[in-house]
């Protein structure tokens, strides 16, 4: 079907009733210039508004697929902190940005098109310095040496890219705290030292992890007491694995035909670290 075509006279009317609402004679009176101001003062404060709600965490709520996301932040550290504070860039002119964006995201709500909203990104640097300051460098407890200035200047790294799972998901330890495999991205004795007392001022290695013995006994103390273990390495889900794993150097190269005189050497004791009697006898048929 042709479009229809717009009706010339009815431009012309609206025209004309403008003409007379802005003539001269209303433009002398006083009245008629406050009934203008309070129009246009209404239409701003409308905006203003719209723009203030539009802030507010229970305006992204209002879709479903902000659910699961805006329950965490209402138990995080972060719940009396707006979305717009983290994940927009501070300035007007960022903020004059992102509203048409966001106007998009509503209508993809709206149309049925409940992808992610694209626009959410992590908050950069400059979001968190609003309230965080850089210049920490030890954990709250004090147990951490934690240098945030060198990690971002030195390093060019970014708030989010240590502290993960703090507002909108809970990470795997039901806290929302950085985890030590986080650290280990980075510290992993070649990119950054590895050395427990690198980081921690309160985790030394251990007396008894210094005994000669101790490969062969710590099986036992583990059994004894697992708590001991886990306040050191209770960071890795299954810890034990790290190492039970892993053969040994000592093993790679003709071990099978070569281990009687690794073992006449140090002694039967430095296979019980790893292995029991079966171990022996399964080849042997007896322990030698």
């Amino acid at each position: 079907m042709a479009r229809e075509k717009k009706d010339p006279k009815k431009k012309g009317r609206i025209k004309e009733r403008l003409k007379k609402i802005f003539n001269k004679e209303n433009a002398k009176k006083p009245i008629f210039w406050g009934g203008v101001t309070g129009v246009v003062g209404l239409l701003m404060a409308l905006i203003v508004g719209m723009i203030a709600f539009t802030e507010q965490p229970v305006f992204c709520n209002t879709c479903h697929i902000m659910k699961g996301p805006y329950e965490v932040w209402e138990k995080s550290t972060h719940a009396r902190v707006r979305c717009t504070v983290c994940h927009v860039k501070p300035g007007l002119y960022e903020m004059l940005l992102h509203k048409p964006k966001g106007l998009l995201e509503v209508w993809a709500v709206i149309t049925r098109n409940p992808a992610k909203p694209a626009e959410v990104h992590p908050p950069d640097n400059e979001n968190c310095n609003l309230c965080h300051k850089a210049k920490r460098k030890v954990s709250t407890t004090g147990d951490l040496k934690m240098p945030h200035e060198a990690h971002i200047k030195l390093r060019g790294l970014k708030c989010v890219d240590c502290h993960r799972n703090l507002v909108h998901t809970v990470n795997p330890r039901k806290k929302n705290l950085p985890t030590m495999i986080t650290c280990y991205k980075c510290h992993d004795g070649k990119k950054a030292p590895n050395s427990c007392t690198a980081c921690h001022t309160e985790k030394a290695v251990p007396e008894d992890h210094k005994s000669a013995e101790w490969t062969v006994v710590h099986s036992s103390v583990q059994q004894g007491d697992p708590s001991y273990c886990e306040k050191c390495h209770g960071w890795v889900k299954d810890y034990c694995s790290e190492c039970h794993q892993r053969r040994p150097k000592s093993h790679m190269t003709k071990w099978r035909t070569n281990h009687q005189t690794k073992i006449a050497a140090d002694g039967k004791l430095s296979c019980a670290k790893c292995h029991q009697n079966e171990m022996c006898i399964r080849c042997h048929g007896i322990i030698p």
